[in-house]
C-alpha cells in the first residue's frame, strides 16, 4: 500500500507498531468464485480493552478488513462496502499472540456477497512442546494445538455499489482498494498445493509505483457524461454478436462441406463451436477480472505490458480492417449478382463503401444494436430462401460422408470453418454492457444460434447442391431465386460490415482520446476525429477488397492470419494468465491447464 494510504487506514496506520501490530497482515488468497482467504496477524500487548485481554473491536475490525477482501476478489468492480456484519465471541483473546483468521464468499447474487469467517488464536510452545510435535507426527496432538484457539466466528454481507465510480473519488480512499489489486509488476509468491497466493511484503513493491488508479472500466464514470457507452442490455449484446458473426461465415459453410464431407464438417462445426463457447467465456472471465479492458489492446497490456498492448491493437485492427473488405467483396457480388454485372464491380465497391461509411457514424453501439435485428432477419431470410430453392430444385446431390481433397481445399474449407466462428470482437461489446456480468447469457444466445443455424444451412444446402456448391452459398439458387437470396441478404452483409468497422474505429478513436474527456463530448474537435477514423479505416478496407476480390481467398486468408488466434488462442493465454501459480491445484485445474496449453501452443 502506498504510504500515503497506509496513514489512513485503520490496520495498517493506527494500529501499526511494536507494541500493537508490529507488521502487517500476511495473506493467502484464492481468487476463484468462492474466494477464500487465510490472514495471519500478530497482536501485542497495547491493543487491550480490559487487561490481559485484546479488546473486541479489534477482532471486528479484522474481520471487516478479511471480509472486504474477499469481497473485492468477487465483485467485478473489485469493490464492496458492507452492509452487516454479525460477530460471536466463542474465547478470551489474548494479547501478543499470533491470530489466524479464515474467510470464505459462502453466497453470491449479483451485488450482494455473503462471506463468513472465523479467528483463532496461536500460543507459544516452549522447545520441548516444539520437539513433541515433531516426533509426534501428530499423535497426541489436540485440534486446539494444530489449529489454535476458536475466538470469534462471523458472517457479513457486502454490497457492490450501484455508481462505485462516483462513491468513491478520494485519492487516499482510492489507494485503499487498490490493496486488493497487485500492482502492475508484482508477481506472487503461490503455494502450488493450496492455489492460495501470498499478498504479503506487496507494500516495499508498490512504492515503486507512481500512479494508483481505481480499476474501472476503460470509459470511466459516465453518471455526468453528455456521451454514455455502457447502455446495452444482454439481448441487444447478444444480437450484436449474432449480426456480426452469423453473416459472412455461413455463406461459405456449403462450400466447406462439400470439401470435407458430411461427416467431418459436422464433428468440426459441432466441436469448433463448443470450443469457441468455451473460450468466449474465459474471456468473459479475464474481462470480469481486469474491469478496464475494453478491447484486446487493453488485454495486451495486462498479458504483456506495453509491447502486448501495441502487439494487440494493432493485430485487433487489422483483423477488423481485413474483416470490413470481406464485406465490401461480398457487398460486390451481391450487387453484380442482383444487376447481372450491369456496371464496373468497382462502382459497386464504393457504393459499398459510401453506404457502410454512413451508417458507421453513430458513436455508441446502443444505436447500431437496433440495425442488428435486421441483419438477423436478412441474413436468415436469404439463406433460406436458398435453401427452399435448391430443396425444390435439386440442382446437385451431396450425401459423401466423406471425400478425397487436397491441402489446399482442405485448410480453405477448415479455415472458413474457424473464420465463421472467429469474427467476435467479444470484449468490445463486454465494455458497453450495462453489466458485465450478463455477457454470459449474451455469449449463449450467440453460440446456440450460430451452431444451430450453421449446421442447418450448411447441411441442407449441400445435400441438395451437391458437391458444385457457390461459395457464397447464395448463388447455388437458380438465377432468379439467387438475386432475390442476395437482395434479403442485402441488409445483414452491409450491417455486419458496419459493426466490425464500429469497432475498430472505437479502438482507434479511444486510444487517440485516451487521457481527454474528448470521447464524451459532441463538440466539432471530437465529433470530426470520429468522422476522420472512421473514414480512414474503410478507405483502407477498401483498398484491400480490389486487391483480394475473390471471397473464399479473402476469408482463408483473415482466418489464417486472425481469427484462429483470437478466436482459440488467445484465450487459452487469458486463462493461464489468470491462473498463475495454481496450474495444478487440482485435478480439474491440470486438466483445464493442458486444455489452454493446447489452445495456443
Amino acid at each position: 500500500m502506498h504510504p500515503t494510504a497506509s496513514t489512513v487506514h485503520v490496520v495498517i496506520g493506527s494500529l501499526s507498531g511494536p507494541t500493537k501490530m508490529p507488521t502487517d497482515p500476511y495473506f493467502f488468497v484464492k481468487s476463484d468464485d468462492a474466494c477464500r482467504l487465510i490472514g495471519i496477524c500478530y497482536v501485542g500487548s497495547n491493543l487491550c480493552g480490559h487487561p490481559g485481554f485484546v479488546h473486541g473491536g479489534l477482532l471486528f475490525t479484522l474481520f471487516d478488513d478479511a471480509f472486504a477482501r474477499c469481497a473485492s476478489n468477487v465483485f467485478s468492480s473489485r469493490i464492496g462496502m458492507t452492509a452487516n456484519l454479525d460477530i460471536s465471541f466463542r474465547n478470551p483473546s489474548i494479547p501478543d499472540r499470533v491470530y489466524v483468521y479464515r474467510s470464505e464468499v459462502i453466497k453470491r447474487e449479483g451485488r450482494k456477497a455473503w462471506i463468513a469467517g472465523e479467528i483463532r488464536c496461536l500460543r507459544p510452545f516452549t522447545a520441548e512442546e516444539m520437539l513433541r510435535r515433531q516426533e509426534s507426527t501428530n499423535t497426541g496432538v489436540s485440534v486446539e494445538e494444530k489449529e489454535g484457539t476458536l475466538v470469534a466466528e462471523a458472517k457479513a454481507l457486502f454490497v457492490e455499489p450501484r455508481n462505485v465510480t462516483t462513491a468513491v473519488n478520494s485519492t487516499s480512499l482510492k489507494m485503499i482498494l487498490n490493496d486488493t489489486k497487485v500492482p502492475d509488476g508484482t508477481r506472487l509468491e503461490s503455494d502450488h498445493g493450496t492455489g492460495f497466493q501470498s499478498q504479503t511484503s506487496l507494500e516495499a513493491k508498490a512504492d515503486e509505483q507512481t500512479t494508483f488508479a481505481l480499476t474501472q472500466d476503460a470509459f470511466g464514470d459516465e453518471s455526468n457524461a453528455e456521451v454514455k457507452y455502457k447502455v446495452l442490455s444482454w439481448w441487444q449484446c447478444g444480437l450484436l454478436m449474432i449480426a456480426e458473426s452469423i453473416s459472412l461465415g455461413v455463406l461459405s459453410l456449403p462450400a466447406a462441406v462439400a470439401a470435407l464431407g458430411l461427416a467431418p464438417a459436422v464433428i468440426l462445426i459441432i466441436g469448433l463451436g463448443l470450443l469457441a463457447t468455451y473460450t468466449g467465456y474465459v474471456l468473459g472471465q479475464f474481462k470480469w477480472k481486469h474491469p478496464q479492458i475494453s478491447n484486446m489492446a487493453d488485454a495486451g497490456e495486462v498479458l504483456l505490458g506495453a509491447f502486448g498492448r501495441e502487439l494487440l491493437c494493432a493485430g485487433q485492427t487489422l483483423f477488423l480492417i481485413f474483416l470490413m473488405a470481406g464485406h465490401l467483396v461480398t457487398f460486390t457480388v451481391a450487387l453484380n449478382s442482383i444487376s447481372g454485372h450491369a456496371t464496373c464491380s468497382m462502382v459497386f465497391g464504393v457504393v459499398g463503401l459510401v453506404v457502410s461509411l454512413i451508417c458507421s457514424l453513430p458513436l455508441t453501439m446502443k444505436n447500431i444494436s437496433w440495425l442488428s435485428i435486421l441483419s438477423f432477419i436478412s441474413i436468415l431470410s436469404g439463406v433460406f430462401v436458398t435453401m427452399i430453392s435448391v430443396g425444390i430444385t435439386k440442382p446437385g446431390t451431396g450425401a459423401a460422408a466423406t471425400t478425397k481433397t487436397d491441402l489446399y481445399h482442405g485448410f480453405s474449407a477448415v479455415s472458413n470453418i474457424v473464420f465463421s466462428y472467429g469474427e467476435r470482437p467479444l470484449r468490445s461489446f463486454m465494455g458497453e454492457l450495462k453489466d458485465a456480468r450478463d455477457f454470459p447469457k449474451a455469449l449463449y444466445l450467440l453460440q446456440a444460434a450460430e451452431i444451430g443455424i450453421y449446421l442447418l444451412a450448411s447441411l441442407v444446402i449441400y445435400r441438395y447442391a451437391g458437391a458444385d456448391v457457390a461459395s457464397p452459398a447464395l448463388g447455388s439458387a437458380p438465377s432468379i431465386v439467387s438475386k432475390i437470396a442476395y437482395g434479403l441478404a442485402l441488409p445483414a452483409i452491409l450491417i455486419s460490415g458496419v459493426v466490425a468497422g464500429h469497432v475498430a474505429s472505437k479502438l482507434i478513436y479511444m486510444r487517440i482520446s485516451h487521457g481527454t474527456d474528448r470521447m464524451h463530448k459532441r463538440d466539432f474537435l471530437a465529433i470530426g476525429s470520429w468522422i476522420a477514423v472512421i473514414l480512414t479505416l474503410w478507405v483502407l478496407a477498401w483498398i484491400i477488397a480490389e486487391a483480394i476480390p475473390g471471397f473464399n481467398s479473402i476469408l482463408t486468408l483473415i482466418s489464417a492470419l486472425f481469427a484462429s488466434w483470437f478466436s482459440y488462442g488467445l484465450p487459452g493465454f487469458c486463462w493461464l494468465h489468470m491462473n498463475a501459480g495454481a496450474y495444478f491445484a487440482s485435478s480439474k485445474k491440470a486438466l483445464l491447464t493442458l486444455v489452454n496449453q493446447s489452445f495456443w501452443g
